[in-house]
């Protein structure tokens, strides 16, 4: 019989295969009248959902979970907790060329061996998807432990041969998930990225290290003999894929000392008695003694290979066999405020990218007359328009003084083209190609982004676009501005909503990851308004929105007819403060999936007439990062 149950007071017990329909799980012993942050379970579910970078495996889920029992208007009942979450990416085709073979270093041929059958869809019951239901029950039982005071944070200390040698102590831990790698320590998770990366490139993987701290905990927990906590632990911590070894405190570290260097010499604290130390990492004979709990979990290299190896058939006759697809390792962290561009970019690039605009010349269907006059009322193309830019130079010209421009400010950094003058696809395919071709021919730079209108785009183009995806990076990124019909004729966008949204599935479709451009603050749009164009898009496949406030330019036909639109379609006023408020809404019913690449644009003195903070970007960001950690606001909250 399989064993399929863990815990004794609170109990989890999974169900379900990689492939098959759904994963879940029941969760039996829970206390009752705690109140369930459903949002923080979802977004706890979101960190561990694979697909988010190019160092996890490219399978794509939604992990979206079903409370079926046990919680009733947001509070717990003390009865079983049943959840589930439907597999959505289950191609059990993918695994057909291994359905009579042994995976090396798999659980294949043991698991096959004790029951005589198994699922080689992935693994079944012995994939790495299972942990998605471990972390559901991990989250309802962290609302439950953050009413006593314990928290559990978990990051990555070493990768192959690199590792942070700080102790946890020294770390910032709120800076875990500032990498994809989810290291504190920035510099070595950068060696991390590159490592892996390295890895990577040649079909190949690498072992890690994971360090897990726990505060709050009270003296007593554990028995002295077969129960012990650390034991206990342990054995959780080895039921998770490809982990090897589990270590507590000084762990191995004791045995090269002596024993009057590890000693944990005891202490009186305000009448509590402390230890001076901590190398038992919290727990002694078996049980905790109130100190922080600490160990490092080891995890081997995983064994799904994109290079040949060898193995046999099940009738034992030999074989070589490629892999598929890429390997995946749960993250066990926390989320900070909200996704960032940097985040978006750390997935794809192991080095600093930067983004170099190019005028290529290009102009816009409702300024040439096709479609209309005059552009967006709201749009003055000078406005962001740098020193070396310029359509009488070439795109190669434009890109070379662009790194010059920043080698002294980011030395070693690699560039985008950044086509963002007007409409960047609206030319014919063959002068797009040229284009495009020219800015990738540029030394150091590793792919380009294209600003343009969700109008602009065709079936030739996302073709091309996808082959040349082969060989740089390739992005979209779509003047949206409002999924408002009205205010779209309003401001002389001359298309309508649902060409965006038709761009969007048809850029996805093309596997060309994509940014969004929102404008906060239209002529006659409410809060309410701009909230529901913020939600519709969150259920859009994309990756990246920039939002920015209504800027009023002068030597628009916003400016110089300002009085006449206001009057029928009034602008709300906002001040830095009540600006930063909507930011903060917005970021709560934001998908956490979706980068953030900014939330404010800064438009010349010369030609800004309103609104006029007098604080510049990191201000504000500064500004608004206070507000949300006031309001306990992080992005997907609401």
């Amino acid at each position: 019989m399989m064993r399929n149950s863990f815990g004794n007071i609170l109990t989890l017990t999974t169900f379900g295969e990689s492939h098959g329909a759904a994963i879940g799980g029941v969760i039996d012993g829970f206390p009752a009248g705690v109140k369930i942050d459903f949002h923080e379970i979802q977004r706890m579910v979101a960190r561990r959902r694979p697909g988010q970078s190019v160092i996890t495996t490219s399978r794509n889920e939604a992990d979206e979970v079903e409370v079926l029992s046990g919680v009733m208007e947001g509070i717990s009942l003390g009865t079983p907790i049943g959840f589930i979450i439907r597999n959505t990416n289950q191609h059990s085709s993918d695994y057909s060329d291994i359905a009579k073979c042994f995976r090396p270093s798999h659980a294949d041929f043991t698991y096959q061996s004790k029951y005589g059958i198994r699922d080689f869809r992935g693994g079944g019951r012995s994939s790495a998807r299972e942990t998605a239901a471990r972390v559901v029950a991990g989250a309802f039982a962290m609302q439950a432990l953050k009413q006593l005071n314990i928290s559990i944070t978990a990051y990555t200390s070493q990768v192959g041969e690199i590792s942070t040698n700080k102790p946890y102590t020294a770390l910032n831990l709120s800076d875990i998930d500032n990498n994809i790698v989810r290291c504190p320590d920035a510099e070595i998770a950068r060696e991390m990225i590159a490592a892996i990366t390295d890895a990577k490139a040649k079909g190949d993987t690498l072992g890690g290290v994971v360090t897990c701290v726990i505060k709050g905990v009270p003296v007593g927990l554990g028995e002295p003999v077969f129960s012990r906590l650390n034991a206990q632990l342990g054995s959780a911590m080895l039921s998770i894929n490809a982990a090897k070894g589990v270590d507590f405190g000084l762990g191995f570290g004791f045995v090269n000392r002596r024993g009057s260097e590890v000693v944990d010499c005891f202490t009186a604290e305000n009448g509590c008695i402390r230890t001076v130390t901590n190398h038992s990492g919290g727990i002694q004979g078996g049980i905790s003694n109130g100190e922080d709990i600490y160990f490092k979990v080891a995890f081997k290299p995983v064994a799904t290979l994109l290079q040949d190896v060898d193995t046999v058939d099940v009738d034992g006759n030999p074989m070589v066999l490629r892999a598929k697809g890429q390997p995946h390792i749960p993250p066990l962290m926390h989320a900070k405020s909200y996704r960032t561009y940097a985040d978006f970019l750390g997935e794809h690039f192991p080095f600093r990218v930067q983004k170099l605009p190019v005028d290529a010349g290009f102009t816009c269907p409702n300024r040439d007359g096709s479609k209309g006059r005059g552009g967006c009322i709201y749009c003055n193309n000078q406005s962001f328009v740098t020193s070396y830019c310029h359509p009488a130079m070439s795109v190669t010209a434009q890109l070379e003084k662009g790194k010059a421009f920043f080698a002294g400010k980011y030395p070693g950094a690699k560039y985008l083209a950044y086509f963002q003058s007007h409409s960047g696809t609206y030319a014919p395919l063959e002068q797009l190609k040229s284009l495009y071709e020219e800015a990738v021919a540029v030394n150091d730079v590793v792919g380009i982004v294209i600003a343009t209108r969700p109008d602009c785009v065709s079936a030739p183009l996302f073709q091309f676009l996808k082959q040349l995806q082969q060989r740089c990076f390739v992005m979209m990124e779509y003047g949206v501005e409002t999924l408002h019909n009205a205010t779209l004729s309003l401001i002389n966008r001359c298309h309508d909503a649902q060409t965006s949204i038709s761009a969007i599935h048809a850029t996805h479709a093309a596997g060309i990851p994509q940014c969004i451009h929102l404008i906060l603050g239209l002529p006659g749009e409410t809060r309410e308004q701009m909230l529901h164009t913020v939600r519709t898009i969150s259920a859009l496949p994309i990756d990246v929105v920039k939002f920015h406030q209504l800027q009023i330019l002068k030597h628009t036909a916003l400016a110089s007819r300002l009085p006449d639109i206001t009057a029928l379609h009034p602008i709300l006023p906002f001040t830095a403060e009540a600006y930063i408020a909507l930011c903060g809404e917005i970021i709560g019913c934001l998908s956490p999936q979706i980068a953030i690449e900014r939330f404010v644009s800064e438009s010349p003195g010369t030609l800004l007439m309103s609104p006029k903070w007098g604080i510049k970007p990191a201000q504000f960001h500064s500004l608004l990062q206070q507000y949300l950690e006031k309001h306990h606001i992080f992005q997907g909250k609401m």
